[in-house]
């Protein structure tokens, strides 16, 4: 339902800050670099990748996509497939998408702006401030230690200790200021700066202390501070905006269901959280960032030494190297690294219904953006594009180039199965027959409430035709939480005892979310359900525990 200086070479050594200590990364092979010029080389959205789009677009189920690509002065520009399911609106290269966590890198930018207002202040704040000296009522966390001492950079860097909880935070009404006093109540899977874990909540965070700094909504700094010096005339925070007031098509969001077959409109909701992925913009906004960061920051209104800290590494990313590309390395909202010998700078983005993919290689003077109206499916068709439109720049020969077509497949097949056989999975040993559960299933129904993840109220229900629930069960518990940033669909099929497999949806059947995980209920001694506890998360020594309401 997300996020977002030493040029990092192959060959180089780079130092990133961790806490108080540095590290260096070991030297690594230096790639052979392809030979790649300023001269124009024409426009790469011919009709030849029409082709390769309309296939990508078919075979992953995605209804449109548009591209923008800036190579020195040129700019390229194009859109595919529709912007609506019915089919009655193509894509254009002003088609309004989410980006996703590709907004993280613009709220690094908004910060730096907002940090150095303060510079001549009687507090001036800088990225090694404190979270708690600036907003001290509401950062609270469940660690007192890093209540004191966590500070913008470790928000920034995603090294504040927590793992994603995804599933607490959102809905309508809900506000940056609930996201970071929730954080009181969620448990953290790691010391502060002990590693790198991907919080979206974080950025929710930087969003309330830009807030709290200015006295203003986020949205209207990204018109002063963002999209107004870059000339993003079509981008904004906003959903009543993008639908209302740009003069441009915001396209419908969508998802793919494997299991109907079908896709589905995903709806989204107008919402004041915007700082970990709410940016609506277009390709030919985006292109006019990409430049900017290209440019050495230019139109952005922070300093030199601010735009080298976007793209500065601190800290090592999460994910492995691939082929071709070095282990990725987290800046200020910007993921860093190398690939095929050339410094490289990117992010990808997700929200339920849209994804993207943004990059660029400033010594190369290139970039490319792509975005698209569906979700799982979504990614893979935004990264399969970006780095087809990256190796036909660096006239990668086709029998040197990776074909991530089997990685996908895999990926998708694994989480398909996850989710068929997660019963399996969670309880691979039970007894036969399973031990019942100690109560009628009607008495397990009801609400449960935790204060971070809210309430949760469960029903007696059948189960739908696409819930793999085993032979012969006749009903579940089935709950929809609207408090989220869509709608999650919960049933609970009973396993052993009172051990339950809790299946996981969206109203839209988005595969970002179907999973299947664990659940158990506690019976007091009164002989009434007490509470229940699932697990959201696998890093965590526990489950999320809700109490009965």
């Amino acid at each position: 339902m997300a996020r977002i200086s030493s040029a990092h070479r192959a060959g180089s050594a780079i130092a990133s800050s961790v806490g108080d200590a540095a590290i260096v990364l070991p030297t690594q092979e230096r790639q052979p670099e392809t030979s790649v010029t300023l001269q124009t080389k024409g426009n790469p959205l011919n009709d030849g990748f029409k082709k390769f789009i309309d296939s990508t677009r078919e075979k992953y189920h995605v209804p449109g996509v548009a591209i923008g690509v800036v190579h020195g002065d040129e700019t390229y520009l194009s859109g595919y497939g529709h912007a609506t399911l019915d089919g009655k609106v193509a894509v254009t290269p002003e088609t309004l998408f989410y980006i996703g966590s590709i907004t993280k890198s613009t709220v690094g930018a908004i910060l730096l702006h907002v940090l150095e207002s303060t510079v001549e202040s009687d507090k001036p704040l800088t990225l090694n401030s404190k979270i708690h000296d600036i907003i001290p009522g509401d950062f609270l966390l469940s660690d007192d230690y890093t209540t004191r001492h966590a500070t913008l950079k470790d928000a920034l860097v995603h090294r504040l200790g927590y793992p994603r909880h995804d599933m607490s935070y959102g809905g309508p009404g809900f506000t940056v200021k609930d996201a970071v006093r929730s954080l009181r109540h969620l448990p953290m899977s790691a010391e502060l700066r002990e590693k790198f874990q991907y919080f979206n909540i974080g950025f929710m965070v930087l969003q309330h202390v830009i807030e709290s700094i200015t006295g203003k909504f986020l949205g209207e700094i990204y018109e002063e501070a963002f999209f107004g010096p870059l000339g993003m005339t079509s981008s904004t925070v906003e959903l009543s905006k993008a639908r209302d007031t740009i003069p441009h098509t915001l396209a419908e969001g969508s998802a793919y269901s494997s299991l109907t077959k079908t896709i589905n409109p995903q709806p989204w909701w107008d919402s004041c959280v915007v700082g970990d992925g709410g940016v609506i913009t277009n390709v030919a906004d985006m292109t006019k960032y990409l430049r900017a960061m290209i440019n050495g920051g230019a139109g952005l209104p922070i300093s030199e030494e601010s735009y080298k800290t976007l793209t500065s590494p601190v800290i090592i990313g999460d994910a492995m190297p691939a082929k071709y590309r070095t282990t990725p390395l987290y800046a200020a909202g910007w993921f860093v690294s190398s690939y095929r010998g050339h410094h490289y700078v990117y992010h990808s983005g997700a929200v339920p219904g849209f994804t993207a993919m943004a990059g660029y290689f400033p010594d190369l003077k290139w970039g490319a953006v792509v975005t698209t109206n569906a979700d799982l499916s979504g990614i893979i068709a935004s990264e399969t594009v970006f780095y087809r439109l990256v190796d036909d720049f660096l006239e990668v020969p086709e029998d040197d180039r990776v074909d991530s077509t089997e990685k996908w497949e895999n990926l998708l097949n694994s989480r398909e199965e996850s989710y068929l056989k997660g019963r399996e999975k969670a309880f691979p040993s039970i007894p036969d027959p399973p031990l019942p559960h100690s109560l009628p299933l009607q008495d397990y129904a009801g609400t449960y409430f935790h204060p971070a993840y809210r309430s949760l109220t469960f029903a007696v229900a059948l189960p739908e035709s696409d819930i793999p629930v085993a032979e012969g069960t006749a009903s579940v518990l089935h709950a929809v939480k609207d408090q989220s940033e869509w709608d999650i669909v919960f049933d609970l099929e009973h396993v052993s005892g009172e051990h339950f497999i809790c299946y996981l949806n969206t109203l839209a059947r988005s595969p970002m979310l179907q999973e299947a995980v664990k659940a158990e209920f506690v019976v007091g001694p009164d002989g009434k359900v007490a509470r229940l506890g699932i697990e959201f998360e696998s890093s965590l020594k526990d489950k999320i525990w809700f109490d009965r309401a």
